[in-house]
């Protein structure tokens, strides 16, 4: 099997990603130099941009870039949708969200949990159970079931306090 040179630059850079962000990016600016176009590795970049850097407006640019370059690689997708529905962008995200559910070997449980979240966002907060249980049964890790308990119990809890809030507002 033959690993170009961007692969093999980006696979270092992915080895460290985010303990040694300067070597990341020397790794990266090498991948890059290689093939512009090396959808993973912009993709990395766009993460850095928006984990790390929270430049919001590079890490679209740089996530859509990756996508455009491969539109089956299916991080891109979780990334650009999560970045959208933090930035109140909920049609983009759950656009991306559907997008992606057609990508072959997508982690269908991070979609569903980032769609969920978007709908917690907005205060959909009986639609974004259901959506958590649906993405519990997509787990595939102990982690990601904990994850989801604990999604659903807060947003339990934010269902009882607003019909709390509501029956105070109607006893007034």
């Amino acid at each position: 099997m033959y690993l170009s040179l961007a692969d093999q630059y980006y696979i270092k850079a992915l080895d460290v990603y985010p303990y040694n962000l300067e070597y990341v990016m020397e790794h990266l600016q090498y991948a890059l130099s290689y093939e512009e176009d090396h959808a993973q590795a912009v993709c990395l970049l766009g993460q850095i941009y928006m984990y790390q850097i929270k430049d919001y407006a590079c890490a679209i640019e740089c996530l859509t870039r990756a996508l455009h370059f491969d539109p089956n690689y299916p991080d891109t997708y979780k990334h650009l949708s999560q970045l959208h529905a933090w930035m109140g962008q909920y049609e983009q995200s759950e656009a991306l969200i559907r997008q992606g559910m057609q990508v072959s070997g997508m982690d269908h449980f991070s979609l569903l949990r980032i769609l969920a979240l978007s709908h917690e966002y907005r205060g959909m907060l009986k639609q974004a159970k259901k959506i958590f249980r649906k993405a519990g049964i997509m787990a595939m890790t102990t982690e990601n079931i904990d994850e989801i308990a604990s999604d659903i119990k807060r947003v339990k809890c934010k269902i009882k306090a607003s019909e709390r809030k509501s029956s105070k507002d109607k006893s007034r």
